[in-house]
């Protein structure tokens, strides 16, 4: 009769992984991969995640990844692991079987501080973005949209990022106005950021646009300083400015814009033209508006032929002449022959000679 006893002092060996080699969890429900071996068969396993509580032994497989629940705060995470073999060793404790894993449950936070040389108002809906994020393993990725519904794909953190207020494909409309950026950051660990980071500004593509008219709609002007009447519209962040020039000038330096000015006109008589152009507060000019006017500053001439009488006391036959130069040409020329300043309520020349005395003291004006 005989028996036999197998002698084991070994204990078995062994291997975890966590979540499949994952650097990272999202949550604190992960898997666990195990493999171990011993010189007789394995019977048992369990775990931990601080090497001194375990859970309870289970039997050893694996067909199927163990469920297991880290800690619940965010940061380097340790599992143990311990087998047991058929003659009821553990593994242990010289040599400690474990995997790390980083949990990150945290998003990243971050925000639009603005739009790079910018404060409230763009002319162009092409806007660079500042974009701050900040992560305890660090931001890797960002998106963005223009209605915080439609996203673009991912581009690498950090980096400015050049973006379209207007872009349709994202939720842009193609218009002036408020416009709302909307932006998401990813960390490390594959978290999106969940709170709403947005920045707005106001887009006014639109250059303004106006009126001027010289002394109210006069077509002759008498003094070489008229008074402008202008209107400017803009409608989204209003007129701000405006500036003039004569046909032949350079524009005058901007002054706040307002309804009515005056101006100083060309010294030559004719026809001159104004310019206006008006400036809304994004700093866009509209195109140059403009009203004409016939200068004439200068009073016409008269003359008497002749000038004066060289007769003795013999009646004279007088003509008077009237020259306005480059004017709008003479109205009327009248007279008197008493001595008296006429008026326009005195004779009226008609072109016919005039017969004085050489007494007589003829006075006209044209």
């Amino acid at each position: 009769i005989s028996d036999g006893i197998t002698y084991d002092i070994a204990v078995p060996a062994g291997a975890l992984t966590i979540s499949n080699g994952a650097e990272y969890a999202l949550s604190t429900s992960v898997t666990l991969t195990v493999s171990a071996s011993d010189n007789n068969s394995l019977a048992n396993m369990r775990f931990s995640n601080d090497g001194t509580n375990w859970s309870p032994a289970e039997p050893y497989q694996t067909a199927t990844a163990k469920s297991w629940t880290l800690a619940s705060d965010d940061g380097p995470k340790t599992v143990y692991a311990r087998f047991q073999d058929a003659a009821g060793l553990w593994s242990g404790p010289t040599t400690t079987i474990l995997d790390t894993i980083t949990l990150d449950m945290s998003a990243p936070t971050g925000t639009i501080t603005g739009f790079q040389g910018l404060t409230a108002l763009s002319t162009i809906p092409t806007v660079t973005l500042n974009l701050p994020c900040a992560d305890a393993n660090g931001c890797t990725e960002m998106r963005f949209s223009n209605d915080g519904m439609t996203w673009s794909s991912s581009v690498a953190y950090p980096g400015s990022q050049v973006w379209n207020l207007n872009d349709p494909a994202f939720g842009g409309v193609p218009s002036d106005g408020s416009k709302t950026v909307y932006a998401q950051f990813k960390d490390a660990a594959g978290n999106w950021s969940s709170s709403v980071i947005n920045k707005t500004i106001t887009l006014d593509a639109t250059p303004p646009s106006g009126t001027i008219v010289l002394n109210t709609y006069s077509t002759v002007a008498t003094s070489q300083t008229a008074t402008l009447t202008l209107t400017c519209s803009d409608a989204t962040s209003g007129c701000s400015e405006m500036q003039f020039k004569n046909e032949s000038g350079s524009w005058s330096a901007p002054v706040t814009f307002a309804t009515a000015t005056t101006w100083s006109l060309v010294s030559t008589d004719g026809t001159t033209t104004v310019y206006a152009r008006f400036k809304d507060t994004a700093g866009t000019w509209s195109a140059a508006v403009s009203d004409d006017i016939y200068l004439d500053a200068h009073a016409p001439a008269t003359t008497a032929s002749p000038a004066t009488s060289a007769s003795l006391g013999q009646p004279i036959s007088v003509t008077l002449a009237c020259s306005d130069g480059q004017g709008i040409g003479c109205g009327g020329t009248y007279y008197t022959a008493n001595g008296d300043a006429p008026t326009t309520s005195s004779t009226l020349y008609t072109g016919a000679t005039i017969t004085i005395q050489d007494t007589t003291t003829l006075k006209y004006f044209s």
